[in-house]
Parts: C-alpha cells; structure tokens; sequence
C-alpha cells in the first residue's frame, strides 16, 4: 500500500472546503477526499512502499523544524486521465518550494520508492477536492466549484504520514 506525507490545512480552512466537498458529494461518480477518509492537504510525496521505522524518526525530527505555513488556494485545476482529479491550486510560492525541496533532500534514502511527480521539478502542490472523476461528474464538479468556490488563504498546520486505501494515519505532528 501507498504512504503519502501531507501537509494538513488548518480547522479553518478545511472547514471552508468542507463545505465544498459537502456539494461535491451529491454528485454520483465523484469520490471526495472526506468520502476516502482524509482530510484536505498538500502532499510533499506519495511513496509506493516505505520502512516505516526507518521513516518515522526522521520524519518527527524534520517536523520539529518546520512552522505553519500559509498558502493562497487560487485556482482550480484538473489533472487529467482515464479517471481525473479536481483540485484547488496554491499559489506557488518560493517558501512552498523552499519546504518540498528540503524534505526531499532530508528524505533522499527513500527516493527511489517517491512517485515521479512529487518529486522536485516535477511537483505540482495541489488540494485535491475529487478524484477518480468520470467526465459527467466532472463537469458537474467544475460548475460547482466555479458557483462556490473563491480563492482565499489557509494555513497549512501539521504534517502526517499516511497509508492508503483505506488511509490510514501512521504519524500526525502540528507544525510549530
């Protein structure tokens, strides 16, 4: 099974976004992340296999350096596919860059099991709001979003590792 690293948006805005999902969730064919058993974040790496007692240590170490970050979710976008993904997009700062390339670099031992496209270079931060979307649901989603949604910025809190599906929290840490 997968292990994704996230950063977990704030109470606040995820309440925000909560709402959102609570609408996208009357669209049959839409898989929410609520619906999966997770909460909204950006992922710094998704990874197919992972020792987890080697990770853990590591990881606690590099959350006690890291502090909240804000971000400003502005636009929304669609990684496209058989299945699609609808997501929220930060503005990509030279602070959120900043702290995916040090966890990659902090975390280097384990790259050889990171997905390509979480990987420096190749990432893009993203909320996902739907996954595995057929076209119909999507476009319905689209519209949803694009009547309710409007950009704002959120905090990023607390760093957790998960296992997935069914996810799974391994490790949760609040950022201080």
């Amino acid at each position: 099974m997968p292990f994704t690293v996230q950063l977990d948006l704030h109470a606040a805005g995820a309440s925000e976004i909560a709402k959102l999902s609570e609408r996208l969730e009357r669209i049959p064919n839409l898989e929410t992340v609520p619906r999966i058993g997770d909460v909204h974040h950006i992922s710094l790496a998704v990874y197919e296999d992972l020792s987890v007692d080697r990770f853990l240590p590591d990881l606690a170490k590099f959350a006690a350096g890291v502090r909240p970050i804000v971000v400003q979710l502005a636009n929304l976008g669609i990684f496209s596919g058989i299945r699609s993904v609808l997501f929220l997009g930060p503005v990509v700062t030279e602070e959120l860059l900043a702290l995916h390339r040090n966890f990659h670099d902090a975390f280097a031992s384990f790259a050889g099991s990171c997905w390509e496209h979480y990987r420096p270079g190749l990432w893009v931060p993203h909320v996902t709001l739907a996954m595995n979307a057929e076209i119909a649901a999507l476009q319905k989603a689209i519209a949803e979003v694009a009547e309710h949604w409007t950009p704002a910025s959120m905090q990023l809190d607390a760093i957790r590792l998960i296992r997935f599906r069914p996810v799974q929290t391994i490790y949760r840490s609040a950022l201080q």
